[in-house]
């Protein structure tokens, strides 16, 4: 009975292929209360952006966000904060999937078992802060971008935009991260959980 289950879960087809080519999602919003929660977190420094899927044969994909800490590690505690993955805009609002360490690890897991590149992209809690900032700002837009330091890897752009009535209209404003993981995963790469598999 053992070895049939190990038989069964090896011999798993993989992961329905995404809508969005390589890098896995198209858009994903997220509120500026959300944002602000993670940034106003003890011991958070900046805001960590991952390419995730919801469940397993999710093939539109999106973007979930934690906190980093000063030595570059996701600011996660076993009773909070979670992980937010962004789910939909509903009016003015955006709604999230939460989840705990394991259930992020499996999300980003999906990715890479769709054969969709997996990365990370880290962002300073002042720029997001001058983004939020603009003038009828509500939130951000997260759009995957492939880094320009070498062209190949995929990282993530930062938009400000205004979330009203279902729509999320861009404002203008936006920071690019650089210098993604896996391209630069700072002093400890298992910091990151797409470095994890």
């Amino acid at each position: 009975m053992f070895f049939a289950a190990i038989a069964f879960t090896s011999c798993a087809p993989p992961p329905k292929p995404g809508l969005h080519g390589e890098q896995g999602f198209k858009e994903a919003v997220f509120d500026q209360k959300t944002l602000e929660f993670y940034m106003n977190g003890a011991g958070s420094e900046g805001l960590r952006f991952y390419n995730v899927r919801r469940f397993r044969d999710d093939v539109e994909g999106t973007a979930m966000v934690m906190g980093t800490t000063k030595d570059g590690n996701d600011n996660y505690g076993e009773f909070g904060p979670h992980y937010r993955l962004s789910d939909r805009v509903t009016g003015t609002i955006v709604t999230y999937f939460v989840c705990n360490e394991a259930r992020a690890l499996k999300s980003v897991q999906w990715v890479q078992e769709a054969h969709e590149a997996s990365y990370a992209a880290n962002f300073k809690e002042a720029d997001v802060s001058a983004l939020l900032a603009l003038e009828d700002c509500n939130g951000v837009r997260m759009n995957p971008e492939r880094s320009t330091t070498d062209g190949e890897h995929w990282s993530m752009r930062m938009t400000a935009v205004r979330i009203v009535d279902d729509e999320v209209r861009d404002l203008r404003g936006s920071v690019f991260c650089d210098e993604p993981c896996p391209t630069l995963c700072g002093i400890e790469p298992r910091y990151y959980l797409n470095m994890r598999y």
